[in-house]
Formats: structure tokens, C-alpha cells, sequence
């Protein structure tokens, strides 16, 4: 960090070339200091010998060095030649809405320029401090990782200096332009919602940002929001929203595919295999003519199973076993939510285990061939599959008409 001081020697200043961004009453230059690039803002020829301006520029260094914020631009020293500050490579919120329009078009962009220009504003108030002078043109986007740099604290009001020498007319609230100004936080909240409208002449705001720039700009002072905090809040508020709508949304995908998948699984083996049909008789009837006076009496004749049906019961009961363990140890416990990130995991190791009972069942049981145990059992794990899917989705919705009512909730309390 630079040793910032105040000085009245002469820096060092190499390569001084004068920057665009100069203002009604001063000059900013690029400079080189010790190697290092820095801003030097200088007051005009014609205000440098007038002690009100002189007195302005002091002013703005001795409000902006104690201040240390990554969205402020840094004071660094105050000299004869001027002001020295750190040097932010990057252009002005007017040069980026100019040349490149769609620039905001991507909300992630602007959720990002927002906070930080939010934060920002929220910190100078903290600190007892109207910014006053808030414009595109007092806005830097660096050019890296586009970081927002609040600039130029000409026009700033504090504690210690009550007097504010100017304002921008197209972004200064009613109450700077009349005659008894009396400013607060809601002054600079005015003009933070004329650059949001400024933003939304090259792109086009969400609906919420726009119902907020419409209350910022509110020409009655008590109608606009109460403070910045208000305005992270409400930004918090929405990226929460689309939080949840993101993982619904990723939720009902994972769903979608998984249910897809076991349908198609289910569908391939069903062609190709049949399905095991299982007759079970435990009695047999048997019609026998009987000479005398009846001419046909039926007899019932109740027979033990043979080996092959006592075997044939034992197969079942085991492969019934093995499908209910298997059910039990992956995806059972899944009815009871919304959504698991591990929903995929469980229910692939649910398919997994059914195939190897499968193969199990076909080791010991030669006499049934695989195809036909793949046909039961996969008819099966489809079933289970399907059951603890419809579930989760029932679970899903209690959750989101629980989340709307909450949400209507904070709004009723707001």
C-alpha cells in the first residue's frame, strides 16, 4: 500500500497525459509515479487561484483518505498540482452503456454492477457521508473482473464540510434544485434510480429493478426507499428467489431423466425377454363317471406339490427377498423428500443390486434362464423406481406452496 500524505513537495510525476474523464473544473490526468500509475485531478487555469475551489479540492482529499472501501477509488496525496489517486484501468458507466449496449443484458452482469454500486453508496452513508454527485460519468467498470470504482467526491456533503459546491442537473432529486436544499441518504437514492434508468434505455431491467428505479425516483422524498440497505435487501431477496426456482427447476430434470431412463430400460428388456408367467395349482379336479344312479360326480383329489413347484416357490420367495433388501438399502428412504442431491447415485445402485440378483438367481437356479429373471426382476425395480419418484414430486410441490406462502408472508410484513 503507498505511503498517502499530505504534501505540498512536488511529486515526481512522469508521462503526465491528460484523461478523458475531466470535469466542469478540473483536469484529470494519467501520471506516472515512481514507476506506478496514478490519477491526478487538477483544477482548471482559470479556478486554480480561487480559494473556494482550492478549498473544494481539499475538501474532497481530506473526505476521501480516510475512507477505504474496493468500490471507492483510493486518495492517495494532495499536492500543489492537485489530487493523486489511485489508477483504475477500466472506462466510464457512460462509455460502456455507449459502446457496448448489451452489455447488461446479462443479469449475472448487472446483479454484480448493482451490489457493488449499492455497497458502495451504503458504505459513504455509514460513514455520515452524501455522495451527492452520483452519474454514469463518476462510475468506473474495470476491465477486469469489471469492478465497479465510485469516483469524485467533489460535490459530497459530511459533518465536517456542510457545504456542497455543485450537483449534475439530470441526476440531481427535486430537493437539490431548490433554493433550501435539504438533502439526505434518499438524495443520493434519487439519483441512483436515474442510472438505473439510464441502464435500462440500452437494456431492458427485470420487472422487479423496474418497480425499484420507479420508487427511487420518487420526486417526495418519504416515498422513496429509506435507505441503500433497502435496495441490497431487495436485490437478496430476488437472487433467493431464483435460487429456488434454479433447483426446482434442476430437480424436476434430474427427475425427468431418471424416470426416462428406467422407462427405456424397463421398455428394451420387455421386448426382448417375456415376462415369466407363473400358474399355480394346489388343487386338481378331476370329472370321472361313476356307474349307479348319478350319472357324473366330481372328485377332488388334493395333491402335495411336486419337487420342481417346492423348488419353483423357494426361487420366488428368495428372488422377493432379494428385491425388498436391495429396495431397502438404496431408495426407500427417499419417499420422505423433495429432492436429494444423491437421488441419481441411489437409484443407479438400486439397478445395480437388481442386476446382480439376477445373475445370483441365474447361478443358482439354472433351470430358469437369464432373460426371463432379467424380465421379473427389471419389471420390478421400474415398479420401485417409479413409486419413490412420484413421491419425491408430491413431496416437491408441498415444499413450494410452502416457500410461496412464506413469500407472501415477508411481503404482507413489508
Amino acid at each position: 500500500m503507498d505511503n498517502s500524505a499530505f504534501t505540498t513537495r512536488e511529486p515526481l510525476l512522469v508521462n503526465k497525459e491528460p484523461y478523458s474523464q475531466g470535469g466542469g473544473t478540473c483536469d484529470a490526468f494519467r501520471v506516472k509515479l515512481y514507476g506506478k500509475l496514478h490519477f491526478l485531478k487538477q483544477l482548471k487555469p482559470q479556478y486554480a487561484n480561487d480559494v473556494r475551489y482550492r478549498l473544494a479540492l481539499q475538501k474532497e482529499f481530506e473526505t476521501g483518505y480516510r475512507l477505504e472501501h474496493p468500490h471507492l477509488v483510493r486518495y492517495i496525496s494532495l499536492n500543489a498540482e492537485g489530487i493523486l489517486m489511485e489508477y483504475v484501468d477500466g472506462d466510464t458507466l457512460t462509455r460502456v452503456l455507449n459502446d457496448q449496449p448489451s452489455y447488461f443484458h446479462r443479469r449475472d452482469r448487472l446483479h454484480l454492477f448493482l451490489r457493488q454500486l449499492f455497497e458502495a453508496v451504503q458504505y459513504l452513508h455509514e460513514h455520515q457521508i452524501l455522495h451527492l454527485d452520483l452519474k454514469p460519468d463518476n462510475i468506473l467498470l474495470s476491465h477486469i473482473d469489471h469492478d465497479v470504482k465510485l469516483v469524485d467526491l467533489g460535490c459530497c456533503l459530511t459533518d465536517t464540510f456542510p457545504d456542497t459546491p455543485g450537483r449534475t442537473p439530470d441526476y440531481a432529486a427535486p430537493e437539490q434544485l431548490r433554493e433550501q436544499a435539504s438533502v439526505d441518504e434518499r438524495t443520493d437514492i434519487y439519483a441512483l434510480g436515474r442510472i438505473l434508468a439510464a441502464i435500462h434505455q440500452k437494456a431492458p431491467l427485470p420487472r422487479f429493478l423496474q418497480k425499484l428505479q420507479q420508487k427511487c425516483c420518487q420526486e417526495d422524498p418519504e416515498q422513496r426507499p429509506a435507505s441503500v440497505a433497502a435496495l441490497v435487501q431487495e436485490l437478496d431477496r430476488h437472487e433467493r428467489k431464483q435460487r429456488r426456482a434454479r433447483r426446482t427447476l434442476i430437480a424436476a430434470l434430474a427427475l425427468l431423466i431418471t424416470l426416462t431412463a428406467c422407462t427405456l430400460l424397463y421398455n428394451r428388456l420387455s421386448t426382448r425377454f417375456a415376462q415369466i408367467q407363473t400358474p399355480i395349482h394346489d388343487t386338481i379336479f378331476v370329472e370321472t363317471p361313476v356307474v349307479g344312479p348319478a350319472i357324473h360326480d366330481t372328485v377332488f383329489v388334493d395333491t402335495k406339490p411336486s419337487p420342481e413347484e417346492t423348488r419353483r416357490a423357494q426361487y420366488e420367495r428368495e428372488m422377493q427377498m432379494a428385491i425388498d433388501k436391495a429396495y431397502q438399502s438404496t431408495i426407500s428412504t427417499y419417499q420422505d423428500s423433495a429432492f436429494a442431491k444423491t437421488w441419481n447415485t441411489a437409484a443407479n445402485a438400486f439397478v445395480n443390486k437388481m442386476n446382480t440378483v439376477c445373475e445370483q438367481l441365474a447361478k443358482k437356479y439354472p433351470e430358469y434362464a437369464l432373460p426371463q429373471i432379467q424380465g421379473t426382476v427389471m419389471a420390478q425395480c421400474n415398479f420401485y423406481l417409479s413409486i419413490v419418484a412420484d413421491k419425491m414430486a408430491k413431496n416437491r410441490e408441498k415444499r413450494e406452496e410452502m416457500d410461496k406462502k412464506s413469500e407472501m408472508e415477508e411481503m404482507v410484513e413489508e
